[in-house]
């Protein structure tokens, strides 16, 4: 059967388009800061023995918007930096995605797992605030001669259980999502905070509680064999 090169070509188009979608990112600012910087789009790539970033766009915040756009070969947790500082992270999901950047926070919509992960980021910025809070508190005891073991019993107690309420809240976010690229990519991320591969123990209630396919995960499996950790018996059988 004879085909026409049109044809061809229109099957040709389809064939490598269909290994990647479009994503559209808009964003808006009402931080004057912000104005006139660079932003730049970012995902970690993890190879064997390092680690590096990869700058999937670029842009310039003109009057409080911005935008990137491209294609991505699959869905994956990025990050939003001015220079060095990161603003907020994002999921290359594909589809138009609207950003949010102010005083009150950072917010991502029009993808499924963007709202899962802008839901996520909210509680665990107010827990962040209460910890802002009672160093504020703390600090103001302190400046006013409160001797500083004073201040340290009254308020570790405190700050300790935001913190591990924090944790939890991270450990449960990875787990509800060991399926997707929110799973995996807070995952990295959180071992990322930790300077070099070693296991904190939040690591650890995480990996020993996932199922066997989130630690046969190329990252998390590289990461787990560069910290020296090896799963059990059991870890390995768990569907």
């Amino acid at each position: 059967m004879r085909i026409s090169l049109f044809s061809f070509l229109a099957v040709l188009v389809l064939t490598f388009t269909s290994c990647a979608s479009q994503y559209n990112i808009d964003g808006n600012s009402s931080l004057a800061c912000l104005d006139g910087k660079k932003l730049y789009l970012r995902t970690k790539s993890y190879a064997q023995q390092s680690t590096h970033s990869i700058n999937l766009d670029s842009c310039v915040v003109i009057h409080g918007r911005f935008s990137f756009g491209g294609n991505a070969d699959s869905i994956t947790l990025a990050e939003v930096y001015m220079e060095d500082q990161i603003l907020m992270p994002v999921v290359i999901e594909g589809g138009e995605l609207l950003m949010q950047v102010d005083n009150y926070g950072q917010t991502v919509t029009g993808g499924p797992l963007n709202e899962r992960l802008t839901e996520f980021m909210q509680r665990r910025l107010r827990y962040s605030s209460e910890l802002w809070e009672l160093e504020r508190k703390a600090r103001k005891l302190l400046f006013s001669g409160v001797p500083v073991e004073q201040v340290e019993a009254q308020f570790a107690p405190k700050r300790d259980a935001i913190v591990q309420k924090i944790e939890d809240l991270e450990v449960k976010f990875v787990l509800d999502n060991h399926n997707n690229a929110l799973g995996t990519g807070y995952f990295m991320q959180l071992a990322d905070q930790l300077g070099f591969p070693t296991m904190s123990a939040q690591l650890r209630r995480i990996v020993e509680k996932a199922p066997a396919s989130f630690l046969r995960n190329p990252q998390v499996s590289n990461y787990l064999f560069l910290a020296g950790y090896t799963p059990t018996k059991q870890q390995k059988v768990r569907k």
